[in-house]
């Protein structure tokens, strides 16, 4: 049986099936749980779907399961690989949202460049005031950051290979995407 909520799956409400993973009962051994990772048809019994708008316009659903029977033959995984299963779905979803990241960058850097191209102040383009081409050359710096990034993590995950110091080391270069611009890089709208 599964039981639990999951928040903001994406387009959660057009799927018909669910990889879902859930915590499997402790072992007298261990006494610790172990990750299954379970197939789940949408349209189960004790399974409800919230669907909502996100802030971006997109869709999500909120999923609660009460008491979803799910047999044997929906376990994907052995409970030995069920957490390397989520590390490695976890990675790809990662890469996949640096590089989301880094095309919707460079494409909101294109339209500001036309954008300061059009547009006039005191009779001349705003993209020759010294002001306005500081900030979109601090813009382009964080730009080709975030694209070096994205290049990374996909290089990362495109040279998997076992054995623990190669996946620490593609964990690592992972996590480097999380990083954040110092304060004085950041645009700040309200500035004078």
């Amino acid at each position: 049986m599964l039981n639990g909520e999951l928040t903001a799956v994406l387009d959660a409400e057009h799927c018909d099936w669910f990889i879902i993973s859930a915590n499997i009962s402790p072992t007298t051994m261990t006494n610790r749980s172990r990750l299954g990772v379970f197939l789940v048809p949408s349209n189960s019994d004790g399974m409800s779907v919230k669907a909502h708008l996100r802030i971006d316009g997109g869709r999500a659903a909120d999923l609660t399961l009460k008491n979803v029977g799910v047999g044997a033959e929906y376990l994907l995984s052995s409970v030995e690989d069920g957490e390397r299963i989520i590390l490695d779905a976890l990675d790809g979803a990662i890469g996949a949202w640096c590089a989301e990241g880094a095309g919707l960058l460079i494409g909101l850097l294109d339209r500001t460049i036309s954008y300061i191209r059009e547009r006039k102040q005191f009779g001349k383009p705003i993209s020759q005031f010294q002001a306005i081409r500081h900030r979109v050359s601090d813009m382009l710096v964080l730009v080709e950051h975030a694209a070096s990034l994205a290049f990374e993590v996909a290089k990362a995950l495109s040279q998997r290979s076992p054995g623990a110091s190669a996946l620490a080391a593609q964990r690592k270069s992972i996590s480097a995407t999380r990083w954040k611009p110092s304060p004085e890089t950041q645009f700040n709208s309200t500035a004078q």
